[in-house]
């Protein structure tokens, strides 16, 4: 997924807080939102501003973002429940919001025939710069119903 249409679909305070991670003045592109995430998506697309983002960021959070970028990116909401987590709790849900807080990692819904499909992704320009995580890793979270 293109990480400028993601940025055109996330809060403003999310596009304040990701401005700030980058160093540019949110108020001066206040009344200028869509050139403020061009500039933003382009300073997104760094080596230097993944590494800052995950060097900050707490490891259950760090670790989930390398399993969801080992996984290509993208996954549904329920498959990184179910595969990474086993079953949802809160704090389960507390660590996918804080992960999704951290400004590189984003939730999308699609609908498909009327059901509502909810997924988190991590745009492809910025799951580059993310160190994979082995393959024994992902299983030691893969729950006994996935173990063949």
């Amino acid at each position: 997924m293109k990480l400028n249409k993601i940025l055109k679909t996330i809060p403003v305070n999310q596009i304040r807080y990701l401005a700030s991670e980058l160093d540019l003045p949110f108020y001066e592109y206040h009344n200028k939102i869509p050139q403020l995430i061009q500039k933003i998506s382009s300073k997104m697309k760094s080596e230097s501003f993944i590494q800052h983002i995950l060097e900050s960021t707490g490891e259950d959070e760090k670790e989930l973002i390398q399993f969801i970028a080992s996984e290509g990116g993208e996954l549904e909401y329920k498959e990184v429940i179910e595969r990474y987590f086993g079953k949802e709790n809160k704090k389960v849900k507390s660590i996918i919001s804080s992960t999704i807080k951290t400004g590189i990692v984003f939730n999308y819904s699609l609908s498909i025939d009327g059901e509502i499909l909810k997924f988190i992704i991590i745009p492809e320009p910025l799951s580059k710069f993310i160190k994979s995580v082995s393959y024994t890793h992902l299983r030691a979270h893969e729950t006994s119903l996935h173990l063949v």
